[in-house]
């Protein structure tokens, strides 16, 4: 167990991480240079191609809070996303919720954000942390944070989505992948087993156990949505209290996402909001519609204990129990309940989606909003209108990328999870996570939230990691992942025209996602490249290959489907070269796929990795042609590579850190590495020719656009020592009297 006070608060120096480049496959491994990089503003690295961009993804992204007592103050305890394993992880924070004061920062080096946290019986506070797969306490007497470690000693095989709190200070861990159940004891410091729920549910979301009956309730989900009651403290006798019969529709919510024991029934959240009140003795009081319940706290009525209030969105609502009846009260927060009391007056205060808040019973709401924040992980980075790019964050976040290098940070949305992207008029079309929405954002109105225009809800899909235009009939294809506990993918086509769309699902591929989508103008195809990975929470049906997908956009019907490469689980980054020719991932393996012949006609394995065994891989490869040089540029699996394709030579320029590559339009590749954003400056091709002053005049206005200069391998020593000399000259500020001299 490590411990975190109060004197290792903030954020230290900055590291550095060592990237090798630049290995030609094929050809003896040699490192030529190293690349430098840091949290705020990286030193220069080696390879002058590459260019920091900073961290272009500010949120103030607070988890859920509790509240507890510091020092003798009510305070909201809650961690503020991060980036796990760098200067600025996610942050344990206390804000007094009556002056929205900072009082305590802790970082938690190994998490990015908190999926959970409760205040034990003794007044310790305990959060799940999301990334490292952790439970924290922290100990307010003492000021300071606890790592208490892994729920299993594979971080991943118990991953704790919930947490509530147990007799004599000890706290239940609800943990995804195998339904399993935990207990922490802080008298024995021990994480330890206490079941399996529901092997054929591998989710545990929330939790509350009751000190009158001593029994646990805890949610299960992945398949179906269900409850159950566990004597004895979780121990004991095993119930099931919901099913199709008292709570029709529930098991098709997938989960239930929050739970809460108030007196002797229980107020439960589900995926898609719908609130259900059932009475410790199983009989359902309440079972809503849609978007009924949000937040994470339910309030029991000051003096009235037959009555509760939560939020609908930022409306207060009351349910009445003794009459299973839901009024508006007319109050309102910004959003929701995060976690709320009672001061000496009688006004509700505590936190809601902007921060510390109080709302009196006239009405009256002021708010002290969150002024806490830090860059988040890079989502994807996605091309917008004009030449400008957009990087989304994890799990929110969209900002404009600083493309010239000079730091400055744009404003930032802070909703998400945006996947892909196609800009039209000036407009980006995304795709983000939560059942695969796909929405319309103005990028001159940075802070105008996303409209929405439709989602894969009523189809099961969840996220939106593919997505091509059609020019010809103004169309946009959506490549989809399903939901949780799901196998099968889809492609949705929106028509602008009419402004409709359509799903497709097995009639595209059977029991598969679909992840990358190109359109090919030459044929007037849509080539679709699948993956056997499902939604989270079902293991893969066994014996799938991955698919490379041929669907005639005019008919609505699938043309032709191949398996491009034997024994691979993905196929990804498929682009349509110059030629007509498809290129595609398949794992480690580049392939090219002739439309004309129908048929693969090149395959260059181990250009890349293969996928590790029980690992999700939904984004994988990104590829495109450069207009610049007419080389191909792909990040695959973390490398970013450089291919000719006159010859197939494939270099690799960096071995690691180049994740989720995107093109401007300029012909400019775009990568990030967790929080951090960088550019690789295609260099200028230069003729093999004698220097002339017309290839002079190339150099110099190329070196002073920032861009370098890539010569032929056979090129003349001598003639290389004369451009040397330019780029010495520009160098040293020369630039103008060059062109002058030969660029008239």
């Amino acid at each position: 167990m490590s411990q975190i006070s109060p004197a290792s608060t903030g954020h230290g120096p900055a590291t550095t991480r060592a990237l090798s480049l630049l290995l030609v496959f094929g050809l003896l491994a040699t490192l030529l240079s190293v690349l430098v990089s840091g949290p705020a503003r990286a030193e220069e690295p080696a390879d002058p191609n590459v260019r920091y961009l900073g961290e272009p993804v500010q949120v103030s992204q607070a988890s859920g809070s509790v509240l507890g007592t510091l020092d003798g103050r009510t305070v909201a305890y809650q961690v503020f996303k991060g980036t796990s394993n760098s200067d600025n992880p996610g942050a344990f924070t206390a804000f007094d919720v009556e002056t929205g004061e900072l009082l305590l920062e802790l970082p938690m080096p190994t998490a990015d954000t908190a999926r959970a946290l409760t205040v034990a019986s003794d007044g310790r506070v305990y959060v799940a942390t999301y990334f490292d797969q952790r439970l924290w306490g922290f100990d307010p007497a003492t000021r300071q944070l606890a790592d208490l470690g892994s729920i299993e000693p594979v971080p991943t095989d118990a991953q704790p989505f919930g947490l509530c709190a147990g007799p004599a200070g000890q706290v239940f861990i609800a943990t995804y992948k195998s339904s399993g159940l935990y207990r922490y004891d802080p008298a024995t410091d021990k994480i330890t087993k206490v079941r399996t729920v529901n092997p054929a549910n591998t989710y545990l979301h929330a939790c509350a156990w009751d000190p009158a009956t001593n029994d646990l309730y805890v949610t299960a989900g992945g398949q179906t949505a269900e409850l159950w009651r566990i004597a004895d403290a979780g121990t004991g006798t095993m119930t099931k209290i919901t099913d199709e019969t008292t709570t029709p529709g529930l098991a098709a919510e997938t989960f239930i996402m929050g739970l809460w024991l108030v007196g002797d029934h229980l107020f439960a959240r589900t995926k898609n909001l719908r609130l259900l009140v059932i009475g410790t003795d199983g009989v359902v009081d309440h079972w809503s519609g849609p978007q009924s319940i949000s937040g994470y706290h339910v309030l029991p009525v000051r003096n009235d204990p037959s009555k509760v209030w939560f939020t609908g969105s930022s409306a207060v609502r009351e349910y009445d129990v003794p009459t299973g009846t839901v009024r508006d009260t007319g109050l309102k927060v910004s959003f929701y309940f995060s976690d709320v009391t009672y001061d000496d007056n009688g006004d509700v205060i505590g936190t809601d989606a902007r921060g510390p808040f109080r709302l009196t019973m006239a009405g009256s709401y002021t708010s002290k909003p969150w002024t806490y924040s830090q860059p988040t992980a890079i989502q994807k980075l996605l091309q917008g209108p004009d030449g400008q790019m957009f990087a989304s964050g994890y799990p929110t976040g969209l900002a404009r990328v600083d493309t010239t290098g000079a730091g400055k940070i744009y404003p930032s949305l802070s909703s998400g999870q945006y996947e892909s992207s196609v800009v039209r008029d000036g407009l980006m079309y995304l795709g983000h996570y939560g059942n695969a929405r796909f929405s319309r954002y103005d990028p001159a109105r940075p802070t105008a939230a996303p409209k929405l225009i439709f989602d894969g809800l009523a189809e099961h899909q969840d996220r939106p990691f593919a997505m091509a235009y059609n020019a010809e009939r103004d169309e946009i294809y959506l490549g989809t992942v399903p939901g949780y506990g799901r196998v099968q993918g889809g492609l949705a086509a929106y028509e602008f025209g009419t402004g409709t769309h359509q799903w497709y699902t097995e009639e595209i591929v059977k029991d598969q996602s679909i992840i990358s989508v190109a359109y090919n103008p030459h044929d007037r195809l849509v080539y679709l490249g699948t993956n056997v990975d499902g939604g989270m929470g079902i293991e893969q049906p066994p014996g799938l290959e991955s698919k490379l997908v041929v669907w005639d956009p005019a008919t609505r019907t699938v043309v032709r489907e191949l398996v491009p490469v034997a024994d691979r689980e993905g196929v990804t980054g498929l682009m349509v070269a110059p030629d007509g020719k498809i290129w595609g991932w398949a794992e480690d393996t580049l392939f090219v796929y002739d439309p004309a012949g129908q048929q693969v006609v090149a395959r260059y394995p181990g250009l890349a990795s293969r996928y590790v065994d029980g690992q999700f891989y939904w984004a994988w490869a990104y590829q495109y042609v450069s207009p610049i040089d007419g080389n191909v540029y792909a990040t695959v699996g973390g490398r970013l590579l450089r291919i000719e394709p006159g010859t197939m030579t494939a270099t690799q320029l960096l071995a690691s850190g180049a994740n989720f590559g995107n093109l401007d339009t300029a012909g400019d590749l775009y990568f990030s590495d967790k929080s951090h954003a960088y550019k690789y400056v295609v260099p200028q091709p230069m003729p093999n020719q004698e220097p002339t002053d017309e290839t002079k005049c190339l150099a110099v206005t190329t070196l002073l656009s920032g861009r370098g200069l890539a010569f032929p391998k056979d090129y003349k020593p001598a003639w290389r020592t004369v451009f040397a000399q330019v780029e010495r000259q520009v160098d040293d500020g020369k630039g103008e009297e060059l062109e002058d001299d030969y660029c008239r």
